[in-house]
C-alpha cells in the first residue's frame, strides 16, 4: 500500500468499494498477513487524524451500546468541514461525438437529448449541472450510458469549510495585515478579535459583532482569519 507510511488511525481515505469510491475512516494500522483480497487506497484525505483515539473509542462504545453501524456513528462525529461530496462527470466518447454529429444532421425532435449532447460537445459536465439545466437529463444520461456514447467518472471533493454553520466553526486571527479598505463589518470583527485574542465560537460572536458570520467568511478568504471546525468533546455517558 503506497500510503501505508502516512496513514494513521482517525484519518480519512478514499477507498474502492465495488465499482464505487467511498470515504472511510482508518480504525487500525497493522502489518499482519492478509486473510483476503487487498485493494490499494486511492487517496489520503488527512495528514493528521480528524478523529482522536478517544473519539474512536467513544465511537466504538456508542456503536456497541446502541447497536448502530460503526461507520454511521463515526460519520456523525466528523466535523462538517471534513465531509466529502461525490458525484459523476460525463464526457462524450468518440462514438458519442459521431452520434452527436449525426443527430445535428437529422434534427431529432428529442429536445432533452439535443440539449445534453450539445452541452457535452463543448466540455465534460457534472451530472448535477446537467440535471439542473435539462429537466429530463437523468433519463437521457442513462440511455447514453447504455449506448456507450458517454464515459462516466466518479469524482470526490472536500466540502468548502466556509459553508459550515457558524455554531460549528471557531475563528481566530492569522496575524496577517489587511490590504486596502475593508467593509465596516469586517473592520469591526477584526477590531474585536484584536481586543479579545484567541479562538472564539463564530455563532457566539454574532450577538457581539454585527454580521459577524458573513464578515468572518470574507476575512477567511483573504487569509486574515482562520475558520476551523469546533472540536468535539469525548464524554462517555455515566454508567447506569
Amino acid at each position: 500500500m503506497t500510503l501505508q507510511h502516512r496513514v494513521k488511525p482517525g484519518t480519512r481515505v478514499i477507498a474502492p468499494f465495488g465499482t464505487r469510491k467511498l470515504t472511510g475512516v482508518v480504525l487500525r494500522v497493522h502489518d499482519e498477513p492478509a486473510t483476503g483480497p487487498i485493494r490499494d487506497l486511492l487517496r489520503l484525505l488527512d495528514e493528521q487524524p480528524v478523529l482522536s483515539d478517544e473519539l474512536l473509542t467513544l465511537g466504538r462504545w456508542i456503536s456497541g451500546y446502541y447497536c448502530s453501524p460503526l461507520g454511521e456513528v463515526l460519520r456523525s462525529m466528523l466535523p462538517l468541514a471534513a465531509d466529502v461530496r461525490a458525484g459523476k462527470v460525463y464526457t462524450l466518447t468518440d462514438a458519442g461525438r459521431d452520434a452527436s454529429k449525426q443527430l445535428s444532421i437529422e434534427a431529432t425532435a428529442d429536445d432533452a437529448l439535443n440539449q445534453v449532447m450539445s452541452m457535452l460537445e463543448r466540455r465534460s459536465i457534472s451530472a448535477v449541472h446537467l440535471k439542473r439545466k435539462v429537466p429530463l437529463a437523468d433519463k437521457v444520461l442513462k440511455s447514453l450510458e447504455r449506448k456507450g456514447w458517454v464515459a462516466v467518472e466518479q469524482v470526490s471533493h472536500d466540502r468548502d469549510p466556509l459553508r459550515a454553520p457558524s455554531a460549528k466553526l471557531r475563528i481566530e486571527l492569522t496575524g496577517a495585515s489587511p490590504e486596502g479598505k475593508l467593509p465596516k463589518a469586517e473592520r469591526e470583527l477584526l477590531a474585536f478579535l484584536s481586543l479579545h485574542p484567541g479562538s472564539h465560537n463564530l455563532a457566539e460572536l454574532e450577538d457581539l459583532v454585527h454580521n459577524a458570520s458573513t464578515a468572518a467568511r470574507a476575512l477567511a478568504r483573504r487569509a486574515l482569519v482562520t475558520l476551523t471546525p469546533e472540536p468535539m468533546a469525548a464524554i462517555f455517558p455515566a454508567a447506569s
